[in-house]
Protein backbone atom coordinates (compact mmCIF):
# COMPACT_ATOMS: atom_id res chain seq x y z
CA UNK A 1 0.00 0.00 0.00
CA UNK A 2 1.23 3.42 -0.53
CA UNK A 3 2.00 6.09 1.96
CA UNK A 4 -0.90 8.52 0.55
CA UNK A 5 -3.09 5.20 0.68
CA UNK A 6 -2.52 4.78 4.10
CA UNK A 7 -3.20 8.39 5.31
CA UNK A 8 -6.17 8.56 3.41
CA UNK A 9 -6.91 5.38 5.09
CA UNK A 10 -6.11 6.76 8.19
CA UNK A 11 -3.84 3.78 9.13
CA UNK A 12 -0.83 6.45 8.89
CA UNK A 13 -0.85 9.46 11.31
CA UNK A 14 2.11 12.26 11.40
CA UNK A 15 1.91 14.12 14.95
CA UNK A 16 1.91 17.76 14.41
CA UNK A 17 3.91 19.82 17.06
CA UNK A 18 2.93 22.93 15.87
CA UNK A 19 1.24 25.08 12.94
CA UNK A 20 3.06 28.38 12.19
CA UNK A 21 1.30 31.03 9.56
CA UNK A 22 4.00 31.99 6.75
CA UNK A 23 4.65 35.29 8.67
CA UNK A 24 6.24 33.13 11.25
CA UNK A 25 8.70 31.21 8.94
CA UNK A 26 11.81 32.25 11.36
CA UNK A 27 10.28 31.49 14.85
CA UNK A 28 9.18 27.75 12.82
CA UNK A 29 12.83 27.67 11.74
CA UNK A 30 14.34 27.94 15.02
CA UNK A 31 11.81 25.67 16.49
CA UNK A 32 13.16 22.89 13.97
CA UNK A 33 16.72 23.81 14.89
CA UNK A 34 16.00 23.69 18.50
CA UNK A 35 15.20 19.78 18.05
CA UNK A 36 12.23 19.99 20.82
CA UNK A 37 9.25 19.11 18.51
CA UNK A 38 7.50 16.11 19.38
CA UNK A 39 5.73 15.90 16.08
CA UNK A 40 6.00 18.13 12.59
CA UNK A 41 6.25 21.44 12.42
CA UNK A 42 3.28 23.20 9.51
CA UNK A 43 3.74 26.50 7.91
CA UNK A 44 0.32 26.85 6.67
CA UNK A 45 -0.27 29.89 4.17
CA UNK A 46 -3.76 30.33 5.35
CA UNK A 47 -4.22 32.87 8.51
CA UNK A 48 -4.80 31.09 11.73
CA UNK A 49 -8.37 32.61 12.19
CA UNK A 50 -9.43 30.87 9.05
CA UNK A 51 -7.79 27.61 9.66
CA UNK A 52 -10.21 24.77 11.03
CA UNK A 53 -9.14 23.48 14.49
CA UNK A 54 -6.41 20.65 14.43
CA UNK A 55 -8.48 17.60 15.23
CA UNK A 56 -6.74 16.26 18.69
CA UNK A 57 -5.06 12.77 17.08
CA UNK A 58 -3.32 14.56 14.95
CA UNK A 59 -1.29 16.84 17.85
CA UNK A 60 1.97 15.94 19.04
CA UNK A 61 1.73 14.96 22.92
CA UNK A 62 3.18 17.80 24.83
CA UNK A 63 6.26 17.23 27.04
Amino acid sequence: MEPAELVSNSLLTVPISEVYPLEQVQEAYRQVRRRHARGKIVLSPVPPDERPALPAELRAPRP
